[in-house]
């Protein structure tokens, strides 16, 4: 429940505490839930919706880069270029135009 909640709310600032809270655990009893469950850190796990997320609106929509990165939860657009570029080496401008390019092309 604590993952859909997170999910539904990608743009908020998501602390470790709040979260144990919100699922009545512990700290330390909900990163060891959360890494059994996901296999991976909290941390990751978000950086990975975000960028599904910023994926999912730069493929479907005409939303600015800036808005894009507000609604994904990067917070400025250059936080998100950084993060774009580390995880799939290119931009977010060169994603959309290359996805919609691929999208558009006859088979």
């Amino acid at each position: 429940a604590v993952l859909d909640w997170v999910t539904r709310h990608l743009a908020q600032e998501h602390a470790i505490d709040d979260l144990a809270q919100r699922a009545a655990m512990s700290r330390r009893n909900f990163t060891r839930h959360f890494r059994q469950a996901t296999g991976t850190s909290f941390k990751q796990w978000l950086l990975a919706q975000r960028l599904a997320h910023a994926r999912w609106m730069l493929e479907t929509g005409d939303a600015a880069v800036e808005v894009v990165a507000q609604q994904a939860g990067f917070g400025s657009a250059l936080s998100l270029r950084q993060h774009f570029r580390a995880a799939l080496q290119t931009s977010p401008a060169a994603y959309r135009k290359a996805f919609r390019d691929n999208v558009t092309r006859p088979q």
